[in-house]
C-alpha cells in the first residue's frame, strides 16, 4: 500500500571486493575454480548472524562487488566463499585454508583491511578475489525512506543491518515520530528535514534501542506506558511525559493513532494502530518478522503474552490488509502487509499455545549476554519465531502483576532489576532525601486470596506509605493466591 523509494547509502561502511582469473575467469556457476557464493556477516547476539549484502548476486562473470556495513557489532568479522558442491577446490583466505561454506572469522579494526580470497582446481586455473573492508563510526548517520504521504521510515547507524528502526507521520497539526533508536546523532535535527511540524515522540517500550534518543526531545510531549518507566534513566523524564494507557488516541490532526497494551517482551508494550491507513507500529511486541525475545527475567510469562495476543486480535480483526511497521525491519522475512500482517500476530498465538499446551517444545538454545547466561527454546511456526522462557511459561497464583514504588513528590524508583513476575528480589537508591516512599503492589490474579506490605494488608492497586530510615531499608510484599500459595518479593532501598 506504500509507495518505496530507495536507501540512502550515505556514511555507511564500504566493502569492496575484485576478482580476477589468472588464466581467464569462468563463465558458468558451477564451473570449477570459482566461487558460487560470497557471504559476510557478524553476530550482533550470540544466537542472531548478521548477513550484509553485497551490491549485487555473486555470479561467474561478475568480479566486482561492494557491500556495506558499519561499524557496530563488526569487531569479530565473519567471510563465507562457497565453491560448487559437485567439485573440489581448495579456498585460502589470506593464506588461510578454509572450506567451503564455512564462516572465516578476522578481527576487523576500524579503517580499512584487505583480504586476499583464492581459489584453486585441478580442473580449472587459480581465482584471486581481493576484499576490501573499511569500518567506521556511522552512530551520527540517519537515513530515511518514504513510505507514503506523511510517512517515513528512519534508520540509525546509516541503515545498515543491526540497526533500529522508527518512523515519522505527519497529521495536519503535529508530526509524530515512534521510537527513536539509539544513535548519537542530532535527530530532533534530522527529522526536521522531513517534516516542518512540531514533533512529538511516542515509545513502543522501554528498551534503549527503541527509547535511546528520547532526551533529545526536550520540548516534545513524550507517551510512553508507565508500566515500562522504570527502565528509562531518571534524567531522561521530564514533565513532558505522559502515560498512555490502552485505548488512547493520539490525534495529529487528520491521522490518528490508538494505544493497544501487548504486554510480553516488555510489560508496557505498546502498539500503535492507525486504523484509517490500516498501520499498526508495533516495535518489538510480535516480533519484526523473524523471532520475538520472550526469553528475559523481565518478560511476562508465557501465559500472560498468549493473552495479550488474543486481545490484539480482537481489536484488529476488522482492520483490513494489515500492514505491520516493524521495530528491526531488516529481520522481515516477508513483507508484512496485506493478509502477512494479521498471518503473523495469528501464527505467533498459536506458537505460544502450543508451547503453553505442551504439544510443542521448542529448540534448546542458551544466549549469553552482558547480564550472564539464559536458558531458552526456540519454537516456530509459519511466519512467527518465538524464542521463550521455558522456566516462565505459567503464571504462579501469587504473582504480582506490577510493582510501583515512588517518592513522595511522585518520582519513580529506578530500580534493579526491572520488575517482572518471576524475579522476586530488587535493589533501589532514593533519589533525593525523601524519609518515606509510595508502595503500590498490583497482584496478577483477581481472585487472590491476601496481599500485605511489610506485613500490613492493602488491596491489590492500593498505595501504602512505608518510612525509611537513614541507611538500608527492606520493603517486603507478600501475595497469597486463591490455593493457598505464597510469594514474597522483597525491595532493598539505600537512602
Amino acid at each position: 500500500m506504500f509507495r518505496r523509494s530507495h536507501l540512502s547509502h550515505l556514511g555507511r561502511m564500504t566493502v569492496v571486493l575484485w576478482a580476477t582469473c589468472i588464466t581467464g575467469y569462468a563463465t558458468h556457476a558451477q564451473q570449477a575454480g570459482i566461487l558460487t557464493n560470497l557471504e559476510i556477516g557478524s553476530y550482533k547476539t550470540n544466537i542472531e548472524y548478521l548477513r550484509f549484502p553485497l551490491d549485487q548476486p555473486v555470479s561467474a562473470s561478475q568480479f566486482d562487488y561492494s557491500a556495506t556495513v558499519s561499524d557496530q557489532y563488526t569487531a569479530k568479522f565473519f567471510i563465507t566463499a562457497t565453491t560448487p558442491a559437485d567439485t573440489e577446490e581448495e579456498i585460502k583466505i589470506d593464506g588461510n585454508t578454509v572450506k567451503s561454506g564455512e564462516a572465516y572469522a578476522v578481527d576487523l579494526k576500524e579503517g580499512e583491511t584487505d583480504f586476499t580470497i583464492t581459489v584453486h582446481s585441478t580442473e580449472a586455473p587459480w581465482s584471486i578475489y581481493h576484499l576490501k573492508v573499511d569500518r567506521k563510526d556511522l552512530s551520527k548517520v540517519y537515513t530515511s525512506e518514504k513510505l507514503g504521504t506523511g510517512i517515513w521510515r528512519v534508520r540509525d547507524f546509516g541503515g545498515t543491518r543491526g540497526d533500529e528502526t522508527f518512523y515519522l507521520f505527519e497529521g495536519k497539526n503535529r508530526a509524530l515520530v515512534i521510537d527513536v533508536g539509539m544513535g548519537k546523532g542530532d535527530l530532533p535535527a534530522y527529522l526536521h528535514t522531513l517534516t516542518k511540524l512540531p514533533i512529538d515522540v511516542a515509545i513502543t517500550h522501554g528498551h534503549g534501542d527503541h527509547f535511546g534518543q528520547v532526551n533529545e526531545f526536550k520540548d516534545s510531549t513524550v507517551y510512553i506506558s508507565e508500566k515500562d518507566i522504570t527502565r528509562l534513566p531518571h534524567d531522561f523524564i521530564t514533565p513532558k511525559f505522559h502515560y498512555i494507557k490502552e485505548g488512547d488516541v493520539i490525534d495529529l490532526g487528520g491521522r490518528k493513532f490508538e494505544a493497544i497494551n501487548v504486554p510480553g517482551h516488555t510489560l508496557g508494550s505498546i502498539i500503535y494502530l492507525d486504523r484509517a491507513d490500516s498501520i499498526a507500529v508495533t516495535g518489538d511486541a510480535v516480533s519484526s518478522g523473524s523471532m520475538v525475545y520472550m526469553f528475559g527475567s523481565n518478560c511476562t510469562a508465557l501465559d500472560q503474552y498468549a493473552d495479550s495476543l488474543k486481545h490484539l486480535q480482537e481489536k484488529i480483526k476488522d482492520v483490513p490488509n494489515l500492514t505491520l511497521l516493524v521495530g528491526h525491519a531488516y529481520q522481515e522475512r516477508t513483507p508484512l502487509t496485506e493478509q502477512a500482517g494479521h498471518q503473523l500476530i495469528d501464527n505467533m498465538e498459536t506458537v505460544a499455545e502450543k508451547v503453553l499446551s505442551g504439544e510443542v517444545e521448542g529448540k534448546l538454545v542458551e544466549s549469553v549476554a552482558s547480564y550472564g547466561k539464559s536458558e531458552l527454546r526456540e519454537a516456530n511456526y509459519q511466519l512467527a519465531g518465538l524464542w521463550y522462557n521455558p522456566k516462565n511459561l505459567h503464571t504462579a497464583r501469587a504473582a504480582l502483576g506490577l510493582l510501583n514504588i515512588t517518592t513522595k513528590g511522585g518520582d519513580f524508583l529506578i530500580w534493579k532489576s526491572v520488575f517482572g513476575s518471576m524475579l522476586t528480589n530488587y535493589t533501589a537508591t532514593m533519589p533525593d532525601k525523601s524519609t518515606a516512599v509510595e508502595v503500590t503492589p498490583t497482584a496478577y490474579w483477581p481472585n487472590y486470596k491476601a496481599l500485605t506490605v511489610n506485613g500490613s494488608p492493602v488491596r491489590s492497586g492500593e498505595t501504602k506509605d512505608v518510612e525509611l530510615t537513614p541507611g538500608d531499608n527492606k520493603i517486603e510484599i507478600q501475595v497469597t493466591g486463591n490455593d493457598g500459595s505464597t510469594e514474597t518479593y522483597t525491595v532493598a532501598i539505600q537512602r
